[in-house]
């Protein structure tokens, strides 16, 4: 089973990421979108690690920042060639997600739970140099006509994510929490 740890959005930007996933999916043939089944957010690391969820949880929250302040800086639209923990006869797509800034304090915490016991164990699945923080929105069929996306979605300042783990589904979509910090003093 594929577990993430990610950092969940607040709710008002998660309702946004969620409103304009839809839109900006379904000008294309929406394969795979936020909202039922699909949580906002932001990934640190995914893995395949056979892990005890409170016992990893434990671990994560005793090491990774709770809480983390994000910014988005745009919309980026890009083939997507092949699918991620997903069916192997489905052809290419295209993937839509808003770029989050590598800010220290997320590279922080992503070096943090790369050291994680439970993650150095399993395959790490998005682990490479070239990672880039993302709220991906969707996957669509084809690529979606021009949509304009408003500045409080694409250029959003202080972003307040807490820190999660839970099951990561098809399309590296976050299905499932299981942990999620309750603490967002840091971002208050």
């Amino acid at each position: 089973m594929l577990s993430g740890l990610v950092y969940l959005p607040d709710p008002e930007t998660s309702a946004l990421c969620v409103e304009y996933a839809n839109e900006v999916t379904e000008a294309g043939g929406s394969r795979s979108s936020l909202g039922p089944g699909g949580i906002p957010h932001v990934s640190l690391i995914h893995t395949n690690a056979d892990i005890d969820p409170e016992v990893a949880w434990k671990e994560a929250a005793a090491s990774v920042p709770p809480t983390v302040r994000m910014n988005t800086s745009g919309l980026v639209i890009q083939p997507y060639p092949r699918t991620y923990n997903g069916p192997d006869d489905e052809g290419p797509g295209v993937l839509s997600w808003l770029l989050v800034i590598p800010s220290e304090d997320l590279l922080g915490a992503r070096a943090k739970a790369m050291e994680l016991s439970w993650v150095k164990a399993g395959q790490k699945l998005n682990s490479g140099p070239a990672f880039q923080p993302h709220l991906t929105l969707g996957i669509s069929d084809a690529y979606p006509n021009p949509v304009s996306l408003p500045p409080e979605i694409l250029t959003r300042i202080g972003i307040h994510g807490r820190l999660a783990l839970g099951r990561i589904g098809k399309h590296g979509v976050f299905q499932e929490v299981y942990s999620v910090s309750e603490s967002l003093l840091k971002c208050l």
